[in-house]
């Protein structure tokens, strides 16, 4: 299975590609900071929320490690000024690490 861009990113098609890996849930959804149920819930779904389409986008098929700092993530997104469609998927990881950085927070 393989991942051209962020159109191919459903639920089915990243249960094909984590399978095709050979990665548990665990190992491919928590490298996101996603739990392994949640991530059976997104496996389920025909879409996802954009920022988690975009995160598992940029960490697994891009490469981009998305446990970085969010300063990080920023200095990257304006290394990207040229690349709309790669600067507008790093801003959205950012923000779903933001995301997930307050909902642990809050746990």
């Amino acid at each position: 299975m393989h991942i051209e861009g962020l159109n191919d990113v459903t639920g089915p098609r990243l249960r094909a590609f984590r399978k095709a890996k050979g990665q548990s849930a665990i190992e491919f959804w928590g490298a996101v900071g996603i739990s392994r149920s949640r991530g059976y819930d997104f496996e389920k779904k025909a879409s996802l929320p954009e920022f988690v389409a975009r995160l598992v986008y940029i960490h697994h098929v891009a490469g981009i490690p998305t446990d970085m700092p969010v300063a990080e993530l920023r200095h990257l997104a304006k290394a990207c000024e040229g690349h709309k469609a790669l600067k507008q998927s790093i801003a959205s990881a950012q923000r779903g690490a933001e995301l997930l950085s307050k909902a642990a927070g809050g746990l």
